[in-house]
């Protein structure tokens, strides 16, 4: 598949046919151009730093916006949430039909491709909203409950927005303009979040759930088409997009079986045990990988495009790729960690106490939480690679496991499912990694050098955080505990990465890392 798609980014330079030319400013980035290498390894670290300090901002939004929500609203409305996006988050996989990744990915891609892909992007928007509309009554009856036909109803116009964006937002990547994306997310964010939270102090309930998503999505892809000014084609001018929808298809049929496989637990919970029940469940789990989406998302977004312009430079590539990997694992590892050994106090303090109950189903889903922080290992290499096919019987496979599983667990209520999603992700995970490296230069003995260390480090320091969490949460308030305990847990994990066997060197170069982040044009070059 690697030499078909390299002889179909060859078919699609030399001979493109003669379109007009869509408006764009004079001054602007070709956004159809990959960067020159110069600029591409500028741009590859400044876009990192720039997206993981707006990831930070977002992270600390929704924190904020998680404790005002959680007092304002039920867990009920937080169940009815998660059982609608269980149906339009699946509808929403194919709301791009993976033709964003296509565009990002290509070596090579003209502009009569990309207006032919956000055209198909727009009707498939379109098409998904409708189909969402239209099984809206299916999905109230399915769950009991009448409320969700309107609720369906409204979260569809998202993947209506979603196909408007998609293009847009892909070039933007492409072209590695990061601070750009990392802006248009987080001002979105922000305006979305107040807007949801004047709708729940004016008492609208659940629906400020839906103003908050809503709001977001519109101003997104507002944004994103002033910062690219670029304006499609007209349809009939669309050229050679078969390659790309081949690619996109393999893209969007992985995402269909990954999101089976991630929500039959919200589906089935929902649909035996009520709103209430999910709503603690779905609480616990998006709290522990909210930190984790915080640090993989940013830098997935940066690694992505640039492990994708070095294929032709294996050497540089396995460099890279390592390092990214070293870096996620440092930061996201402990802080899933450090959440699970003060968990109790951290649901109390952030929720409140109508939330308690999560607090035991946060400990057990801080297991597939941790395992998690390398789900990134295999996605950059699928993708970067072109290995979509590989990527689709993975796919297939952890979805055939997990929700085995997940059925199982079901007969022991939600604790059960809890536990048997942690059991396996354990289970899952390293055929998983060995599938997607046979065939290609990165080694699994590579992987663990990049990650034993924060790995160990982090399970020491969660052992002692737990000790010292059951000795101050007898005597203090939670928030106290946790003001304590946070610097306790950073210090000992920073001094476990440091006495472990070569960790001196290994802290050494992570601030290298990030003098490297801090460092001129010209000496990123270098």
């Amino acid at each position: 598949m690697h030499e078909r798609d390299r002889e179909s980014q060859a078919g699609a330079t030399g001979t493109v046919p003669s379109v007009p030319s869509a408006t764009v400013q004079s001054d602007a980035i070709d956004p159809f151009s990959p960067r020159s290498d110069l600029h591409f390894r500028q741009t590859s670290v400044r876009g990192g730093s720039h997206t993981m300090l707006a990831q930070g901002v977002k992270y600390g939004v929704d924190v904020v916006a998680i404790m005002v929500f959680a007092r304002l609203l039920q867990p009920e409305d937080f169940g009815l949430i998660a059982m609608v996006t269980a149906v339009v988050g699946f509808l929403a996989i194919f709301k791009d039909a993976g033709l964003t990744f296509a565009t990002v990915q290509r070596e090579e891609i003209h502009e009569a491709q990309v207006s032919g892909l956000f055209w198909i992007n727009v009707s498939v928007g379109v098409l998904l909203a409708g189909g969402a509309a239209a099984v809206s009554p299916r999905v109230a009856g399915f769950f009991g409950d009448p409320r969700l036909v309107g609720l369906t109803w409204a979260l569809a116009g998202s993947l209506a927005l979603a196909g408007l964006e998609a293009q847009h937002a892909a070039l933007l990547r492409r072209q590695m303009r990061f601070g750009t994306v990392a802006t248009i997310q987080t001002v979105s964010q922000l305006v979305g979040t107040a807007a949801g939270l004047g709708a729940a102090f004016a008492g609208l309930g659940v629906w400020s759930l839906v103003v908050r998503t809503l709001a977001t999505a519109a101003l997104s892809w507002i944004a994103t088409w002033i910062a690219l000014p670029w304006r499609p084609l007209a349809p009939w001018h669309a050229r050679d997009v078969g390659p790309l929808l081949r690619f996109g298809g393999w893209v969007s049929a992985f995402g269909a079986f990954n999101h089976v496989g991630r929500n039959l637990d919200n589906v089935l919970i929902g649909r035996f045990f009520g709103g209430a029940a999910l709503g603690l469940y779905t609480k616990a789990y998006a709290l522990l990988l909210l930190p984790v989406q915080m640090i993989n998302t940013p830098v997935s977004a940066v690694a992505i495009p640039a492990l994708s312009r070095l294929r032709a430079n294996p050497e540089h590539a396995l460099r890279y790729y390592y390092r990214a990997l070293a870096m996620v694992a440092s930061l996201a590892m402990p802080v899933v960690t450090f959440l699970a050994a003060v968990s109790d106090s951290f649901v109390l303090t952030l929720l409140g106490p109508q939330w308690s109950d999560a607090a035991g189903l946060f400990r057990i889903l801080a297991i597939p939480a941790f395992i998690g922080t390398l789900n990134v290992a295999t996605g950059w290499v699928f993708l970067s690679e072109g290995r979509v096919r590989q990527q689709f019987v993975a796919g297939v496979a952890n979805t055939l496991v997990g929700s085995a599983a997940i059925v199982i667990g079901l007969q022991w209520g939600v604790v059960g499912v809890a536990w048997a999603l942690a059991i396996s992700a354990l289970i899952r995970r390293p055929p998983t990694i060995w599938y997607c490296y046979r065939g290609t230069p990165y080694r699994v003995s590579g992987l663990l050098t990049a990650v034993w260390r924060p790995a160990c480090a982090a399970g020491v320091s969660g052992a002692l955080a737990a000790i010292a969490h059951a000795l101050l949460a007898a005597e203090l308030p939670a928030p106290v505990v946790l003001v304590i305990a946070g610097p306790l847990f950073a210090l000992s994990y920073l001094a476990a990465l440091y006495t472990l066997p070569g960790g001196r060197a290994w802290v050494g170069d992570w601030l290298g890392n990030l003098r490297w982040l801090r460092s001129s044009p010209a000496q990123v070059a270098a």
